[in-house]
This record gives C-alpha cells, sequence and structure tokens, in this order.
C-alpha cells in the first residue's frame, strides 16, 4: 500500500548578495507541484538588494536577516526555524525543477521505516543566462561498495537530497568551522551516521556556474 503523500517539506535558501538570482530561485520553490512546501529564506546580511526582494513576496515566505557569517551558518539557522520534517536546501543562484518535491517525497516515503535512508537525483548544470552546460549524472552505490568510499567519490551537490530534518540535527548540521566543501563534510557525517544515501537518476534542480 502506497502511503499518503502529505509530509511537509521546508525549502532553505540561504542568500548573500544575489540580487541577479534570488527572485528566481524563490519562484522556483513557490512553484512546486507539490503543495506541502514552506520556503525559508535566510539573508546572510547582503549588502545589494537581496533583502527587498525576498521581503517582496510577502508571506508566501518565512525570511530572517543574520549577521553576514557564511552559507553554513544561514543553512543551520533554516533548519532551527523549519517546520517540515524533510528538508530541501537550495542555493540562492540555483533553481528546483517544478516536480523536484513531488517526485523526492514519493520515493522518500517508500523507504523502509526501519533503514535510515535519503533519496538523492541529479543536478542539471547551467551558466548565468540559464544556458544548458554539460552534466553528468550521478553514479549509485553498488550493493557490495563501501558507503564511505562511495559518498568521498561520489558525493552529490547539496540540493541533490532530500534530507530528513531529524538525520542533519543529530550529526549537528554543517560544520562552521570548513571555508569550503562544506556539503562534502556533511554527508560524510551522515554517512557515519548510519544514514543510507538511495540515488535515483533523474535530475532534480538546476545548478549555476558562473564567474
Amino acid at each position: 500500500m502506497t502511503r499518503q503523500v502529505d509530509k511537509l517539506v521546508s525549502i532553505i535558501i540561504p542568500c548573500y548578495n544575489n540580487e541577479l538570482f534570488v527572485r528566481a530561485a524563490i519562484d522556483s520553490a513557490l512553484n512546486q507541484s507539490y503543495d506541502r512546501v514552506e520556503t525559508i529564506v535566510i539573508d546572510d546580511g547582503s549588502k545589494d538588494s537581496s533583502l527587498e526582494i525576498v521581503r517582496s513576496f510577502g508571506d508566501r515566505v518565512r525570511w530572517e536577516t543574520i549577521p553576514n557569517q557564511g552559507a553554513p551558518t544561514a543553512r543551520n539557522r533554516g533548519v532551527e526555524l523549519a517546520q517540515g520534517e524533510y528538508i530541501k536546501f537550495l542555493d540562492a543562484d540555483d533553481l528546483l525543477l517544478p516536480d523536484s518535491i513531488e517526485r523526492q517525497v514519493k520515493l522518500a516515503i517508500e523507504l523502509p521505516i526501519e533503514r535510515k535512508e535519503i533519496v538523492y537525483g541529479d543536478a542539471l548544470r547551467i551558466d548565468d543566462l540559464g544556458e544548458h552546460l554539460p552534466s553528468y549524472a550521478l553514479q549509485p552505490r553498488q550493493p557490495t561498495g563501501d558507503p564511505i568510499v562511495h559518498i568521498l567519490s561520489h558525493c552529490p551537490l547539496t540540493s541533490c537530497p532530500l534530507h530528513q530534518k531529524a538525520y542533519l540535527q543529530a550529526i549537528g548540521g554543517f560544520d562552521l568551522t570548513l571555508p569550503r566543501g562544506q556539503e562534502h563534510d556533511l554527508h560524510l557525517r551522515l554517512v557515519l551516521s548510519g544514514v543510507e544515501f538511495v540515488h535515483h537518476p533523474h535530475p532534480v534542480y538546476q545548478y549555476r556556474e558562473y564567474t
């Protein structure tokens, strides 16, 4: 029997000086085909018009502004505010595909209850104009493969997984001491805590690459 799809998902968007792209990122969160979604934007002390753009969405978005401390702090604060059982991280210059949340929630609720598993999909790469760049699909772990070796060599990007809030809280969220690669560290610590990453080969968001 298929379990009822009614889980609340919190989409958390850290934003620092992303006035060019943050509106599109928020729109992609609000326009999901899955309607049990809350969108949380943590403005990380932006000095451009990002916060003004965020506030223009009114009560469709929950937002908070904090002194500039970096994306890991903003994401962790978003998790603290989140009411959803599931968490989707989205950077302010990226875009969720319209069926991303619906697809991943349906997959997630079919996972065995007795196992600690989360689903993740693939990313499509785009440039600053939204034009597609060469992309590649992630490789699933083979049944005999070591989960630690696999996550070190095939780590998904930040917005590929649909996280469970409880698993993030159990490991303390993102490590605020790391200057870069925080998602690699987060995913490794999740695996070390017993979480299994389950890959489903479909794109879930557009990752923007630009200089």
